[in-house]
């Protein structure tokens, strides 16, 4: 299912046309707003990449109020740097909580049509935007470049249908106990099925939370193992795919189930120390601001992952063959 890009229309001068193939994308998430300048949009932009993905929590408005949100969004939509880089670059975006609603919001949201429209309001989503009417949230798909480079983007939406977490008893670290309960509804995951089965050379699955890091106590999938597997056994049979992931404040790549999750958390504002994580590929990850780069070698037939930070300097960094990002058994 190809569905309309979000290109930012009220804030660039003209449409962006889709690009007509992706070879080089970025990926973040957590623009806390209170940041001066936000430098890391700069950043971004110098590096020229056909596609920015950002994974949610592209604003701190923490409320169920849609026009609190609004302004919220529309003040981000007058920063320069901003501005700038949605004039150069194709931009696809999700949320998580805090651009959803407060902090840790889950499915029980008393006004999740009101934020979503909101949203969509403010990319300038068309009025038959699958996403202003489709059951279970702000999911979409999109597809880019020739048979042979072709790129399929899925952003996946945790937050409408997500499940109230049990809590943490033991006394560990964080709030949330691995327990019963859903992070994508019925649904978007026959939406999500139907997507994974289109034709694609290299796959991105976009989700705003931790897919294959161990359980942390805070938010990841594993706070729902069978939503887990659920999941693993798509993705197992859709490669080669790469997943990408927000919310902690810090960068890392993680393995689960053959299945490769890279991390970017904190475009601006507090990092937040490393959690213990079982999952992580060769200690590979980064403290501090920064987005993640996913450069493509079509003809090497590989990835290239980076992190760089707001002045540009690059960080903790690796390759991976396609034939390492296909997790069929």
């Amino acid at each position: 299912m190809l569905l309309p890009l979000a290109l930012g229309l009220a804030l660039a001068a003209e449409p962006l046309p889709p690009p007509d193939r992706v070879d080089r994308i970025v990926v973040g998430s957590c623009s806390y707003d209170a940041v001066p300048n936000q430098p890391i949009w700069g950043a971004i932009r110098r590096r020229q990449p056909d596609l920015m993905v950002h994974l949610g929590d592209l604003v701190y408005a923490d409320t169920e109020d849609d026009e609190l949100l609004g302004e919220a969004l529309r003040r981000l939509g007058r920063r320069p740097r901003f501005r700038k880089l949605l004039r150069h670059t194709t931009f696809l975006s999700v949320w998580d909580d805090h651009d959803f609603g407060p902090n840790d919001s889950d499915g029980r949201h008393g006004n999740k049509e009101g934020v979503r429209d909101t949203t969509l309001d403010f990319w300038m989503a068309p009025a038959d935007d699958p996403r202003r009417s489709q059951e279970g949230g702000l999911y979409g798909s999109w597809s880019f470049g020739p048979e042979g480079r072709r790129v399929q983007v899925v952003l996946l939406d945790t937050r409408w249908s997500l499940s109230p977490r049990a809590a943490r008893t033991d006394g560990g670290v964080g709030r949330y106990a691995p327990g019963a309960g859903q992070v994508l509804g019925e649904a978007q995951w026959a939406w999500l099925e139907a997507a994974l089965a289109q034709p694609a050379d290299l796959r991105i699955v976009g989700s705003s939370i931790p897919y294959a890091t161990e359980h942390t106590g805070w938010e990841t999938w594993a706070n729902f193992p069978r939503e887990q597997a659920r999941l693993s056994r798509l993705l197992q049979q859709a490669g080669p795919l790469l997943v990408v992931s927000g919310d902690v404040h810090y960068g890392e790549l993680s393995l689960h189930e053959g299945v490769y999750d890279l991390t970017s958390s904190g475009l601006s504002g507090t990092p937040y120390p490393l959690l213990p994580n079982a999952h992580r590929v060769d200690e590979l990850a980064h403290v501090g601001e920064h987005a993640a780069e996913i450069a493509i070698d079509w003809e090497g037939q590989a990835v290239q992952l980076r992190f760089f930070d707001p002045s540009g300097r690059e960080h903790a960094g690796t390759t991976l063959p396609f034939a390492q990002l296909d997790p069929a058994p």
